[in-house]
């Protein structure tokens, strides 16, 4: 892995947050915060994680990201069967 690509904390799983944020020397408390803030508040901004110091938001986004999946294209077939094609990054 780049070490200058920023880590996906989207592609982590709830454990995996907590061990990242552990490893970097935050409680690892913070890691389920993310994880509430991405998968059950459907918040995508760090700046939006109210109840992380913002001290953390400010750093964490130095060095991570938060990718979201970009709908490019919807086909619908004659028998009703929908393909729909995302985007999962740029690189």
């Amino acid at each position: 892995m780049d070490n200058n690509q920023p880590i996906n904390l989207k592609a982590l799983t709830h454990q995996a947050l907590r061990d990242y944020c552990s490893e970097q020397g935050i409680p690892s408390y913070r890691g389920d915060q993310l994880f509430q803030w991405m998968w059950q508040k459907e918040v995508h901004d760090l700046a939006e994680m109210s109840n992380l110091p913002k001290s953390l938001r400010e750093s964490l986004e130095e060095v991570t990201s938060i990718t979201q999946l970009e709908r490019r294209k919807e086909t619908r077939s004659k028998d009703g069967t929908i393909k729909i094609l995302f985007e999962t990054g740029r690189d």
